[in-house]
């Protein structure tokens, strides 16, 4: 079962992965999913900011597939 490619939605202080899982070779839809990722300092365990190096790198990653706010086609965002 492959995952189809991930959306990610950027926030201030954290990121959203979207993503689909198909089937066959009509990539029919069985499942999809959001996982919310939330930087947190570890003392005061409260959000944080994204660290710079982490977003860059996730904005070189994901390129022209990055979303700001909610992300791609997850969730209601179809």
């Amino acid at each position: 079962m492959p995952f189809r490619d991930a959306k990610v939605g950027l926030g201030r202080t954290s990121y959203k992965v979207d993503f689909l899982v198909t089937r066959g070779e009509a990539a029919e839809v069985i499942a999809e999913g959001r996982t919310t990722h939330v930087i947190v300092d570890l003392q005061t365990r409260r959000p944080i900011p994204i660290p710079e190096p982490f977003r860059a790198a996730l904005e070189a990653f994901e390129g022209e597939a990055l979303q700001a706010g909610n992300g791609g086609w997850g969730m209601g965002n179809k």
